[in-house]
């Protein structure tokens, strides 16, 4: 790769993950083609993987304010806490940046939940006095697999669970990666509190 080449999809990286960061954007394809836009580039093959922007995001937190991030992390993390204990009878399990540590201030809570129907868990959500949106999230690119859910806020905090089948425990494809995304139970998430740590 020319060092031009490199230079621009670095630039592109360290853009986008600026928009994730400061607009809650939360699509890297999205935040991709807005950095693109905005830097007048407009060939796709410069375009970064997602675990480049990742890698810019990761950067961009050590560079400002590592010690805040560990809150923002710390503070999201309890709600999410929260949530799971309300949802524990759908057996939440933690996904996504908030996880891995790499969520910012305007990220929310996701969660993967197990129930038979969809509709169970959209009686739940109306039951607990929470007004929703319904979601669809694609998975996989090549054999696209596509999961519904819900959205809505609990204490200020945007929440979006997507709903799997009892027997569906094979987490889908990371948009990082492609290998199973990591899940955490409210135990582990609890663990982590414990710990202190953002990781």
């Amino acid at each position: 790769m020319r060092r031009s080449t490199a230079r621009q999809r670095l630039l592109i990286a360290e853009t986008a993950a600026t928009i994730m960061a400061e607009e809650g954007c939360e699509s890297f394809h999205a935040a991709k083609q807005k950095a693109a836009a905005r830097l007048g580039l407009s060939d796709v093959r410069l375009l970064p993987a997602n675990r480049e922007i990742e890698a810019a995001w990761l950067a961009r937190q050590q560079l400002f304010g590592a010690e805040e991030h560990e809150q923002t992390i710390a503070s999201l993390r309890q709600k999410a806490v929260e949530v799971m204990g309300k949802l524990s009878r759908f057996n939440p399990r933690l996904v996504g940046g908030l996880l891995k540590g790499t969520a910012g201030p305007l990220s929310g809570v996701q969660l993967h939940v197990f129930a038979d129907d969809l509709k169970e868990v959209a009686v739940f959500l109306v039951n607990e006095g929470l007004t929703w949106r319904a979601v669809e999230r694609q998975f996989n690119a090549r054999r696209p697999q596509t999961c519904s859910g819900f959205k809505f806020t609990w204490r200020g905090v945007p929440v979006e669970i997507l709903v799997f089948g009892p027997d569906e425990r094979i987490a889908p494809p990371s948009p990082i990666d492609g290998r199973p995304m990591a899940r955490a139970s409210i135990e582990e998430v609890r663990a982590m509190l414990d710990s202190g740590g953002s990781n």
